[in-house]
């Protein structure tokens, strides 16, 4: 016999909660849109991603936000994006060439490791502006990415 509350099957409730959390009805409303761009060596990068991790050593807190490089511009309302909620991050910029995509490297072989920045998410967000250091050094070629 399935589990009962109040002479009611429990299976139902729970398809509504879990639906409920993938809806991310948890998830804060006061994430902001933030769009921009991302170069090094003084040009776009052509793809790759954004992680936006509140800085909890500086007292922020929520969940993490991302954006997909298009050319060298990313944009937190963009398919596969999550806005940003306000406040100090470390940010993650992984760049790639967009060439070579295979199964294993959906954004081509990598320019450089993922290099970690702060940055300061206004309140109203806003458009922001991230030049990877020229000092980064290309990303070592790995024999993986000849596949």
């Amino acid at each position: 016999m399935a589990f009962q509350i109040a002479n009611r099957p429990v299976a139902p409730l729970m398809g509504v909660v879990v639906f409920l959390l993938a809806m991310g009805c948890g998830d804060p409303k006061n994430r902001q849109v933030v769009t921009g761009t991302v170069t090094w060596r003084g040009q776009p990068v052509p793809t790759g991603i954004l992680i936006f991790d509140p800085d909890v050593k500086k007292g922020n807190r929520g969940p993490q936000g991302g954006a997909k490089i298009t050319d060298g511009r990313f944009d937190t309302r963009a398919e596969h994006s999550k806005g940003i909620v306000p406040g100090p991050h470390i940010v993650s910029i992984q760049g790639y060439s967009g060439q070579n995509v295979s199964k294993f490297h959906n954004f081509g072989d990598a320019l450089f490791d993922p290099h970690n920045m702060e940055v300061e998410i206004p309140e109203d967000g806003g458009e922001l502006l991230f030049v990877v250091p020229d000092s980064v050094p290309p990303a070592a070629k790995t024999a993986d990415s000849e596949l």
